[in-house]
């Protein structure tokens, strides 16, 4: 039976579909993230919706509709999600799923903002 719940809990680990939410090692002035992204992957569904922020302002969040691109492995899987552009800004994000972690790059290019990359951004899941 135990070996049951543990198979379980590793489909549900590396399963095809993911929703989760990261922040950047790139802190603000109090120590605080500077960056947040959200990724939710529609059940059913190949689209994917990716937004991106700052923290601690009032501001309007980068969002994007981006298609996941992955490879499943023993321990996990990768990602690669492909966004359209959204206004004169452009997304990709790569994710690397191992067991329970995640790890995340976001590569933003943006008018107002420039080239923006957050690596090693830390994520979890969240259903």
């Amino acid at each position: 039976m135990k070996s049951l719940y543990v198979a379980s809990l590793m489909l549900i680990a590396t399963s095809a579909q993911a929703s989760f939410l990261c922040t950047s090692k790139e802190v603000r002035e109090d120590g605080h993230a500077a960056y947040g992204m959200h990724v939710h992957e529609a059940e059913g569904s190949d689209s994917t919706h990716i937004a991106i922020w700052k923290t601690g302002k009032d501001t309007t969040p980068y969002q994007f509709n981006c298609v996941r691109e992955s490879a499943d492995y023993d321990t996990g899987r990768t990602s690669q999600y492909k966004c359209e552009k959204s206004g004169n800004d452009t997304l990709q994000v790569y994710a690397q799923h191992t067991g329970a972690k995640i790890a995340a790059t976001a590569d933003l290019r943006s008018s107002t903002e420039g080239q923006l990359i957050l690596s090693s951004m830390t994520c979890k899941n969240i259903e």
